[in-house]
């Protein structure tokens, strides 16, 4: 029997004597790429950008990848085999027929396109995949509610967020507060990081960051596109506290509070090991007098852009003084200083007090004095 090449899908070619088909190995290899990528939970879209910032030259004539090229790539049965007859009618192709199995080759086992399919199925379902320039939430469908369960939901606004499935949509009974998502993002990397448990999942991070430093795209959603199908790989769930253990009544105002001082989070691995996280923005000890150098608020509201407000919280932390402690010289409550210490970590490029700190001395030494 004469195979024709137009029957074949884009991974195949015919052999010398044009009676059976064979796999492109590269091509083949690139198609069980990208199932496990959906399987992993990685939408189309990221999926296609990250083959084409990886260089990996598409299938047809633009060379390029697209969410309809993956989609239609994941959801065709040729993968496993399948050659479906079809038939232009009234100028759009109709089936015809039933399905003949084992026509073509196969690239994948039938389990896997099934878990791909499911996976699809959950992303329409969530309506996720927010188009970024990274993956913008690690933590879908892996992280869920310490007080309900439910699932915790990436909330994207002007203050990107982790809030209760069920706060969103105005049921249950679970306190009004969310988790910042960088906030939770850096607490999570440092919890994981000190583990030895975690050395894959180290590497990944250690090359996201080195990717973040050389400013190299590609490589930064290469290693987000890692660290995420470790997650989906090593953890069974993580419990997010968004208000600590003993959250307060639930209140009938609107307003969802974020970062509870006393958030936390539970990790627990699939072998059964367990994680217990909390964030990165603790206050320091209290100290009785600080230990630092004082910093005219002046320079450094001209040498990073703060405000007259930020200026000074900064001005006080590089002096030696805790969080809590700055509150009160200025003024205000915890809640609104760790709201503009945030502020201060995104004018400043940090994400941290002793990298702020570590930033002014190296930005200014010659105005440091010495108390």
């Amino acid at each position: 029997m004469i195979k024709r090449i137009t029957n074949a899908p884009s991974w195949l070619g015919l052999s010398l004597d044009r009676t059976s088909f064979v796999c492109h190995s590269d091509r083949a290899e690139i198609v069980r790429q990208i199932f496990q990528f959906s399987i992993d939970g990685f939408g189309a879209y990221s999926i296609a950008k990250l083959l084409n910032k990886k260089g990996v030259p598409g299938f047809g004539s633009s060379k390029k990848w697209d969410k309809s090229t993956i989609l239609n790539m994941l959801t065709n049965r040729a993968t496993i085999g399948e050659y479906q007859k079809r038939r232009r009618i009234e100028g759009k192709k109709v089936i015809v027929g039933e399905p003949v199995p084992n026509y073509y080759p196969a690239v994948i086992d039938a389990k896997t396109f099934e878990a791909a399919q499911v996976a699809l199925r959950e992303k329409l379902a969530n309506r996720s995949g927010r188009r970024g320039k990274v993956i913008t939430n690690l933590f879908f469908g892996v992280a869920s509610c310490f007080y309900c369960s439910q699932t915790m939901k990436f909330y994207s606004n002007n203050n990107k967020s982790l809030i209760c499935s069920e706060v969103l949509s105005g049921q249950g009974k679970c306190p009004r507060f969310a988790w910042t998502y960088q906030d939770f993002e850096d607490a999570f990397f440092d919890t994981l990081n000190l583990s030895p448990r975690c050395s894959e999942f180290s590497a990944a991070l250690l090359a996201f960051r080195n990717a973040v430093e050389q400013n190299n795209e590609p490589g930064v959603l290469d290693a987000r596109m890692r660290m995420t199908q470790i997650l989906r790989r090593s953890i069974e769930g993580i419990t997010v506290a968004v208000a600590g253990t003993n959250p307060p009544a639930p209140s009938r105002r609107l307003i969802i509070r974020r970062d509870n001082p006393g958030r936390f989070f539970k990790v627990k691995f699939a072998d059964g090991f367990s994680l217990e996280g909390f964030p990165r923005l603790l206050e320091t000890p209290p100290q009785t007098e600080p230990e630092g150098r004082i910093i005219s608020p002046d320079e450094l509201a001209r040498l990073f852009g703060l405000s007259p407000r930020q200026a000074q919280i900064t001005s006080f932390l590089v002096q030696g003084f805790s969080l809590k402690q700055t509150a009160e010289k200025v003024g205000q409550t915890i809640e609104t200083a760790r709201w503009h210490l945030r502020e201060i970590f995104r004018r400043t490029d940090t994400h941290s007090q002793p990298k702020l700190i570590e930033l002014v001395d190296h930005s200014c030494p010659e105005m440091n004095l010495d108390r």
